[in-house]
């Protein structure tokens, strides 16, 4: 991640208005997320893991449908662009990569970083584009990662091959071959509000031998501590696994010590440390 200015301009900008909201805000978190050279990996989950941390913990779902959706549409304003890296002698061999459109007038950088370094975009794949419609603005160039001691230095003007490039970015049509890009792995979901577990063979089995209160006061407690447990370890890939597992320990419990309250987050940190 690295520190980027943005500029008046791109408030008034046509194609960023035309964007919704939480697409512009994606926009510029982009600007911080793609390299010194402004492309990054197309990845929804890299990027949401360094933009929407915190809506990725707690709504893993719906944040990467959300990125891939403003990524599409970003891309249909021509601001970004996008391919697939076919090269068998790349490392980024079959890597799907995105560059923000005109970087170099977006962000001058008189230093780059000369860290890893992604292929330029294949030029079979140029199509005119979108402008922002910029003009430029003294002062605000890259701070990148090494602090605001370049700041207020004069950033070096963009070569005639920037600027040449910058006005024949990808097209996302050009990409419609590339192979689809695999579905993020979900890690579990959170419990649903008034869950109950399945009459399946397997609960049914588990849960003979106790009574119905006493079945209806663990279910109200599995509930509770589930719902309140946050981030990672609030999601279970299989709820009523979780719910089986938590009948055996409470039920062990309870014949033990007969009706003593069980220890629930001993329960929980037996049960996350299992595979439900």
């Amino acid at each position: 991640m690295r520190i980027r200015s943005i500029k008046p301009e791109f408030w008034r900008s046509d194609d960023v208005a035309s964007l919704d909201v939480f697409d512009r805000l994606l926009f510029i978190g982009l600007w911080s997320y793609v390299d010194d050279s402004g492309i990054g990996l197309d990845q929804d989950v890299a990027i949401a893991a360094d933009l929407f941390a915190a809506d990725l913990s707690c709504n893993p779902h719906d944040t990467l449908m959300h990125i891939a959706g403003g990524m599409q549409h970003i891309a249909e304003r021509g601001c970004i662009v996008r391919w697939t890296v076919d090269d068998p002698g790349e490392k980024y061999d079959g890597k799907h990569l995105f560059k923000i459109v005109h970087w170099a007038r977006h962000q001058p950088i008189a230093r780059p970083s000369q860290g890893h370094k992604y292929p330029k975009p294949p030029a079979h794949c140029m199509t005119p584009s979108c402008t922002l419609q910029e003009t430029p603005v003294h002062g605000t160039g890259e701070q990148g990662n090494r602090g605001t001691g370049e700041q207020g230095k004069t950033p070096p003007t963009p070569s005639a091959a920037d600027d040449q490039a910058a006005l024949v970015p990808i097209a996302t049509t050009a990409v419609a071959d590339a192979p689809a890009r695999p579905k993020a792995t979900r890690t579990g979901t959170r419990i649903p509000d008034g869950w109950e577990p399945e009459r399946s063979d397997a609960n049914l089995h588990v849960e003979s031998g106790f009574n119905a209160q006493w079945l209806t006061e663990q279910l109200d407690a599995f509930r509770d501590y589930w719902a309140g447990c946050a981030g990672a370890k609030g999601r279970k890939a299989d709820w009523d696994a979780t719910w089986r597992n938590w009948i055996r320990r409470s039920g062990s419990q309870r014949r033990t010590n007969g009706r003593r309250a069980p220890d629930w987050d001993r329960m929980a940190a037996d049960l996350r440390g299992g595979t439900a």
